[in-house]
C-alpha cells in the first residue's frame, strides 16, 4: 500500500516520458481486482492522464510511443478490463477505460501509432471479448462506441490487428482455404453484429457501423472469412427470430382489429 502511495502522491511533470513509467508504475501494481474504492478512483484518474500523454506523444514526440511498447501500456489496461480470473472488470474503471480507449484511438492520427497500440497480439482480442455488465446501458453505450470508433480506422494493413486466421494456434501451418475460413475469427465483426438486433435504436445504429465498416476492408482472408458462413452463424438467427416476433406481433394485431371491425359490424 506505500508503495501504491508513493506512486499516486508522485511529484507530476505531466508530459514527460518519467511521468508516462510513473503512471504505468501505478497499473503494474495495482492487482486488476479487489482493491478499494479510494484505489478504483486513483486508476480512473490514471487511465485519464495516460490518454492524454498518448495523444501527446502521437503529436509531438514519437518516442512516447517507444515508451509505451517498452512500459506495455496496452497490456496494462486490459488486465483492468479484463481480469485473469475470468471475472467483470469494475465498473467505474470499465467506464472510463473503454472511454479513454475511444478517445485515443479517435485522435492519434498516425496508422503507426495505431500499430503501436495494439502491437500485441491477445490485446485486441481480450479487449473485444472483455466480460462486460451488458444490461448496464452506460456500459454497453461506450463499449459499441469504442468498437464503432475502433471499426472507423480499419483498412487492409490495420484490419491484421483484430483478425486472427486460425494459425496462431496451429503452429503457423497452412492450411487450406476453406479450413482457414473455419479457423478463423473476427471478434471485433462479431461483438458488432451481436447487437444489430439490440432493443436501443443508438446501439442498433452503432452495430450497422461496426459491421458495414468492416464488410467495407479489402482484405482477401478477411473477405473469405465474412463470405463463408461462420461469421454469420448467430446474428442471422437473431435477426429472423427477430422479424419472425415483430410479424407474429403483426398478426397478432391485424387479427385483433379485425375482431373489433366484425363487432363493429354487428352493432
Amino acid at each position: 500500500m506505500s508503495m501504491l502511495a508513493n506512486l499516486f502522491g508522485a511529484r507530476r511533470d505531466r508530459f514527460t516520458l518519467a511521468n508516462l513509467r510513473r503512471l504505468t508504475d501505478v497499473l503494474r501494481v495495482t492487482p486488476a481486482s479487489g482493491f478499494s474504492r479510494h484505489t478504483a478512483s486513483q486508476v480512473v484518474e490514471t487511465f485519464r492522464e495516460i490518454a492524454e500523454l498518448m495523444i501527446y506523444g502521437d503529436q509531438h514526440d514519437p518516442s512516447f510511443f517507444d515508451a509505451f511498447i517498452e512500459q506495455r501500456v496496452m497490456a496494462h489496461f486490459t488486465k483492468f478490463i479484463s481480469p485473469p480470473d475470468g471475472g467483470r472488470p469494475d465498473r467505474d474503471i470499465a467506464l472510463q477505460l473503454l472511454q479513454t480507449l475511444a478517445i485515443v484511438v479517435q485522435n492519434v492520427r498516425e496508422e503507426t501509432s495505431l500499430f503501436f497500440l495494439f502491437s500485441e497480439g491477445h490485446v485486441p482480442r481480450r479487449l473485444v471479448e472483455a466480460n462486460l455488465d451488458f444490461d448496464d446501458e452506460e456500459v454497453l453505450g461506450r463499449y459499441v462506441s469504442l468498437l464503432k470508433t475502433t471499426s472507423m480506422r480499419l483498412n487492409a494493413g490495420t484490419v491484421q490487428m483484430f483478425f486472427f486466421t486460425g494459425t496462431e494456434t496451429r503452429g503457423g501451418k497452412a492450411a487450406g482455404e476453406q479450413s482457414d475460413a473455419v479457423a478463423a475469427a473476427f471478434p471485433l465483426f462479431a461483438a458488432g453484429a451481436r447487437f444489430l438486433s439490440h432493443h436501443e435504436s443508438m446501439v442498433r445504429a452503432a452495430s450497422r457501423t461496426i459491421t458495414l465498416n468492416c464488410l467495407a476492408v479489402t482484405d482477401a482472408r478477411v473477405r473469405q472469412f465474412l463470405c463463408s458462413p461462420k461469421p454469420w452463424g448467430k446474428c442471422v438467427p437473431r435477426a429472423v427470430c427477430r422479424s419472425r416476433r415483430a410479424d407474429d406481433h403483426l398478426k397478432t394485431e391485424r387479427a385483433h382489429m379485425g375482431h373489433v371491425n366484425h363487432i363493429n359490424n354487428d352493432v
